[in-house]
């Protein structure tokens, strides 16, 4: 992690360089903003083209230079050739639990059992998830789940959905909050527009706008908002 302490204003440059990686698509390497089969398509390669000029000027590098700054968790840790997604929501995890503890002063408690949170023990067996991803906890009880996707595949997207469900039927007091990098704007409306979810955290929204010809998307929050929002709940 940065020997610097990040600020909320530039957190999600520390999560582009730990996590994010690119592809080779027809000789060139752009950054992963959708499913490889997708990347090859023209448009979405005009946007991973976008996200290159964009990366290098908030980088201060070189265009192709960009791809070399990202993805040092995974390489740094040599598991290019494992199953990358796995360690990459572990990393995503971890990689916000800093950034939380060092810019809010709390330390959320991540890959927590369900069987272990204060009223949920008896309800453990009913939750979609054994474990959820990071649960920040008041002096007296339990306050906010984040659930961290790095990318919403329909399945995640269930998965998430679900648990969102769970946890706010049994105490509807609990905030759910989900931070994510997709960039399909379908999927994120779709989170966005679930009842059982308060809030949708974008790792950089300015550019998930530019990728997408500068559209409003009001009904996302961008990472330095999640800051904000824990402090006031907490």
């Amino acid at each position: 992690m940065a020997n610097h302490r990040p600020r909320s204003s530039n957190a999600w440059i520390v999560v582009y360089k730990h996590l994010w990686g690119c592809d080779n698509i027809d000789g060139q390497y752009i950054p992963h903003l959708v499913e490889t089969s997708s990347l090859r398509e023209k448009s979405w390669k005009r946007r991973a083209q976008i996200a290159m000029e964009y990366l290098a000027r908030n980088f201060g590098c070189p265009v192709q230079h960009v791809c070399h700054m990202m993805d040092q968790l995974i390489r740094g840790l040599n598991l290019q050739s494992r199953q990358r997604q796995n360690y990459l929501g572990y990393g995503f995890q971890f990689v916000l639990k800093h950034l939380i503890k060092q810019i809010v002063n709390i330390i959320p408690l991540t890959d927590v059992r369900v069987d272990v949170i204060h009223n949920f023990s008896a309800l453990a067996r009913r939750a979609p998830r054994r474990k959820v991803d990071l649960v920040l906890i008041s002096p007296s009880d339990f306050r906010l789940l984040i659930s961290a996707k790095w990318s919403l595949r329909h399945d995640r997207l269930r998965d998430l959905l679900q648990e969102a469900e769970f946890f706010k039927r049994y105490k509807e007091t609990i905030k759910v909050f989900a931070v994510t990098n997709e960039f399909m704007l379908g999927r994120l409306r779709m989170l966005a527009e679930s009842p059982w979810v308060d809030h949708v955290y974008h790792v950089h929204l300015p550019l998930l706008r530019m990728c997408h010809d500068n559209r409003p998307l009001d009904y996302m929050k961008d990472l330095t908002d999640l800051f904000t929002d824990i402090r006031r709940i907490i």
